[in-house]
């Protein structure tokens, strides 16, 4: 016999008491993790249709103050939220802002013909953020209630939608006087950051529209140009180094199997100039990182690379350390000299700092190698080769470092040298016969020399710099005139050689010299034995 099945109670929870939304207010999750949240919100504070939100608070028309008024209260509110929750409001975060403004427009026309104001506010912050906190801070602080928009992709984009003419949004309805803030910088003008930043992902996206387009309506798709390589060259990571020059076979490999037709007849086509091309696209592609680069000065560089990671383990300071005791150096003095060259810059004032060896080996270079570390191979001119254009790199150099310099006037004359040195205009040739270049450049740059050199050169110039017992002058002038804008470090003891691959470190070079001091080395460990430090001598 068929026993009738149980009926299992399931137990309902009571259901949760809804809480009665404030005007304009979307409820939210402040707890939720901050991914959710976003950089760009276009904020919409509407004229209130009531006098009161549901909760009873007196709702406050915006275009009965100022735009400076809103905005200011605004920027108040993303300073201090409103948080709810425990943790939040022990943490009480603010919202960075980046870049803001206010923009006022009419609403459509009541039935009585009356078109009330109302304010539109783009906001890009430095982090992502949830918005619920400042919209409740908006509403409870000042009685503003407001909208907010996600779906923008950048700031460009908020700002596009207020500045440009639409069909829905003629231009005579559009603010012709926003009230604009920038945190750090003067905002751009409207009409300069209303279009989408040039990037491999925005290239990419326009692209597959572009063929997905064509592709419905049966047409075929537009023809690439420069700018469709872009989104391949960087998500492949296909590039141009100094050690391999197959950037234009990487990208022929990956064509040959994934790209579209067009583009594929595209490379064919320009088969010649695509190593040109590739290199082209990553200068763009990182053009802010290397001006940020070129662009700060050397004590900033400086700063930097000390704020960055160490990437020798302290094995760099050893050596150098190493030498300077092993040869007498005064570290706080040599430091200071070079702190002093970096900040002042090449001048007559300022002495060209040459540390000279007796025989090589002395960890010479192994210290002024460094400044590539912090400069970068780019930013640095290095030892003049002998030829019809010796100077040409220079300008634009943030420091100049001669390895190994002979002072003979083989590659530079002695007047060169002296002109140089003292802080002087530099006459620099160039070539006449390329398109755009005409006469000869004026070098007026301040980046400071350094120099490494043999102690027999410098001891040369002394001997050829003495005076004359009989006439108290000098034996050679211009000897004599190049020893004084020299300060001379004599290095005359080797150091053990150091191992194989040791970086020279931007980190422990900045550090050295911005304090005065280098750092103790870490001691020997079971994984970094004494002898791995290098034996013998270092040549």
């Amino acid at each position: 016999m068929n026993r009738p099945t149980k009926r299992l109670r399931v137990k309902t929870p009571p259901p949760r008491l809804a809480q009665t939304p404030v005007v304009g207010m979307a409820m939210d999750d402040e707890e939720a993790d901050e991914k959710k949240g976003r950089l760009v919100y276009l904020v919409t504070l509407p004229h209130p249709k009531q006098a009161f939100s549901a909760e009873g608070r007196p709702l406050v028309a915006p275009g009965s103050m100022s735009q400076r008024e809103v905005l200011d209260k605004f920027l108040a509110c993303c300073a201090r939220p409103v948080y709810r929750d425990a943790r939040s409001i022990r943490e009480a975060r603010s919202v960075p802002v980046r870049k803001t403004g206010v923009f006022r427009e009419l609403h459509q026309a009541d039935p009585t013909g009356v078109a009330q104001r109302h304010d539109h506010l783009p906001i890009v912050a430095e982090r992502m953020f949830m918005y619920l906190p400042v919209k409740r801070a908006l509403l409870e602080r000042y009685g503003l209630a407001s909208h907010w928009s996600g779906t923008h992709d950048g700031y460009w984009s908020a700002i596009r939608y207020l500045v440009m003419p639409s069909p829905r949004k003629p231009e005579a309805s559009l603010d012709k006087g926003p009230v604009l803030w920038a945190a750090t910088e003067p905002h751009p003008p409207v009409l300069e950051c209303c279009n989408a930043p040039l990037t491999a992902k925005a290239i990419q996206a326009r692209r597959e529209a572009k063929d997905k387009n064509a592709a419905e309506k049966g047409k075929q798709a537009p023809r690439v140009n420069d700018l469709d390589v872009w989104h391949i060259v960087v998500k492949n990571k296909i590039c141009n180094t100094a050690d391999d020059m197959t950037g234009a076979q990487q990208l022929i490999t990956w064509a040959k199997t994934r790209a579209t037709l067009q583009m594929q007849q595209f490379l064919f086509k320009n088969r010649g100039r695509l190593n040109p091309l590739i290199d082209d696209i990553w200068m763009w592609e990182s053009v802010e990182q290397d001006m940020a680069v070129a662009r700060a000065t050397r004590l900033e560089a400086l700063q930097s690379a000390a704020a960055a990671p160490c990437v020798c383990q302290g094995h760099w300071t050893h050596h150098v350390a190493t030498s300077f005791h092993m040869n007498g150096i005064d570290v706080p003095m040599l430091c200071r000299d070079i702190l002093e060259a970096c900040s002042v810059g090449r001048s007559e004032a300022v002495p060209v700092i040459v540390l000279a060896g007796a025989r090589g080996g002395e960890g010479k270079s192994l210290f002024l190698k460094a400044l590539q570390s912090v400069f970068g191979h780019m930013h640095v001119f290095n030892t003049p080769e002998m030829g019809s254009f010796p100077m040409l790199e220079l300008p634009g150099k943030k420091v100049a470092f001669l390895d190994e310099w002979r002072f003979a006037s083989g590659v530079l004359s002695y007047a060169t040298q002296l002109s140089w040195f003292d802080g002087s205009i530099v006459p620099i040739n160039r070539p006449q016969n390329q398109p755009g270049v005409s006469g000869h450049i004026q070098y007026r740059g301040t980046a400071p020399i350094f120099v490494t050199s043999k102690l027999s050169d410098i001891e040369q110039l002394e001997k050829m710099g003495a005076e004359n017992p009989r006439t108290g002058a000098p034996k050679d002038a211009e000897a004599s005139m190049l020893l004084r804008r020299l300060k001379v470090y004599r290095f005359t003891k080797r150091i053990p050689k150091p191992p194989s691959g040791l970086p020279f470190c931007g980190h422990c070079f900045s550090r050295a010299v911005l304090t005065g001091t280098l750092a103790q080395p870490p001691p020997a460990t079971a994984a970094q034995p004494a002898d791995v430090l290098g034996n013998g001598v270092w040549m």
